[in-house]
């Protein structure tokens, strides 16, 4: 199958899309500016996302622990991480008006105990798969992440939600101008050679 047709093909057709990356662009500019002057209301949201998001996570933990056990593996810290995961989501979206320094806490504690299983999880697999500290680097991370908003919850939730709003920003942004390129015809398709 020949690539530069695929890729041919792949272009023309995003191009025929510009108008829903033009909105996506929009909305997500709109989020930045509501994160920026709104930043209590755009806590609160997080919230309940991250709450969905922490349970889907934990659940998946679970599964995979469920299968590592049927194979005589190590799975004890996927339950432990899947068991945190579901309560904290639980907890988070049963009360998102819960103070947000609360919720903070509660995403440190979190990082902290997923950066742990991450660890654990990276020295057991260091013999069986290639980059395993590539794990051990995100449970590192994830660790001094939740020490951090543990530390200093308030300056932690601004920071989330600042660099959220950053993300948010420059996605809409070059989205926006992606977008009128391809509507002009003079965006992402080039001549490709076969």
């Amino acid at each position: 199958m020949n690539t530069g047709t695929n890729t041919s093909f792949m272009a023309e057709s995003m191009s025929g899309q510009w108008g829903w990356l033009a909105f996506r662009g929009v909305l997500a500019i709109i989020f930045a500016l509501a994160a920026v002057f709104s930043p209590i209301a755009t806590a609160w949201a997080l919230a309940v996302l991250w709450g969905a998001f922490a349970f889907v996570e934990g659940v998946s933990a679970i599964i995979g622990g469920w299968r590592l056990r049927k194979q005589g593996g190590t799975w004890w810290p996927y339950l432990l991480f899947g068991v945190v995961g579901i309560v904290a989501g639980l907890l988070a979206a049963a009360w998102p008006g819960l103070t947000m320094v609360v919720l903070v806490y509660i995403i440190g504690i979190w990082a902290v105990i997923s950066g742990m299983s991450e660890i654990f999880m990276s020295v057991n697999l260091r013999r069986t798969i290639d980059r395993w500290w590539l794990l051990l680097l995100s449970g590192i991370v994830g660790v001094l992440f939740g020490v951090f908003l543990l530390y200093a919850p308030l300056e932690g939730m601004l920071m989330m939600i600042w660099c959220l709003a950053g993300f948010a920003l420059a996605l809409g942004i070059f989205s926006l101008i992606f977008a009128f390129r391809l509507r002009k015809g003079n965006g992402a398709i080039k001549a490709s050679t076969a």
